[in-house]
């Protein structure tokens, strides 16, 4: 009797957990790489459906050498890509935004292609009361496929030139890593966030 009382604890306890996981997946997609191309990107829109603040750690794959959030900048009349700063602290009620020409999951020294129809792992890691690793199946596209894609989910800001400036720059050279790291950073401050109340989506 003690013993299926037991089971019953966990149980509930496990329902419980994953009944009160607060971090949703608004959208998820990354763009096919061509041949030779070494680097690819990855876009997976988080929101902080909580109580609480969740703080985003990092991001994780198997999938290719280095998996890093990355953003672009302006800096003068050049537009640049710069490493992020984490954590990153997702207030409630707070969505990050990934989108090409802005936030984005770089994947430096893929193991592989990315191609068409594929599924990529991703893992979001936390440090928040209700959630901590957060497993993401990621589809992939076609260059064309994610233009027509994104029109009509909305844009979520999109543009041609963006999608344009995100598919050249994933053949960026970064097989110097320590050099890679040099590019320059953004704190989260600086970044493009979302309450579930603004227009951005």
């Amino acid at each position: 009797m003690r013993f299926l009382f037991l089971t019953c604890i966990l149980i509930a306890s496990s329902l419980s957990a994953k009944a009160h996981q607060t971090i949703e997946v608004v959208q998820s997609f990354a763009i096919a790489t061509t041949a030779g191309m070494a680097n690819g990107a990855a876009y997976v829109s988080v929101e902080n459906t909580g109580p609480s603040e969740a703080t985003l750690l990092g991001v994780s794959g198997d999938l290719a050498e280095f998996v890093e959030l990355h953003t672009h900048i302006t800096d003068g009349e050049l537009r640049r890509m710069v490493a992020i700063e984490l954590p990153l602290i997702l207030a409630p009620g707070e969505q990050l935004i990934m989108k090409p020409g802005g936030v984005h999951v770089m994947l430096l020294g893929l193991h592989q292609g990315m191609n068409a129809g594929d599924d990529l792992a991703l893992t979001l890691h936390f440090d928040g009361r209700h959630v901590k690793d957060l497993e993401v199946v990621v589809p992939v596209y076609s260059f064309e496929e994610a233009q027509s894609f994104l029109g009509e989910a909305g844009g979520m800001g999109m543009s041609h030139s963006n999608m344009d400036m995100d598919h050249s720059e994933m053949d960026m050279d970064h097989s110097d890593h320590a050099n890679h790291d040099n590019m320059g950073t953004m704190k989260p401050d600086d970044m493009e966030t979302h309450h579930t109340d603004d227009k951005a989506m």
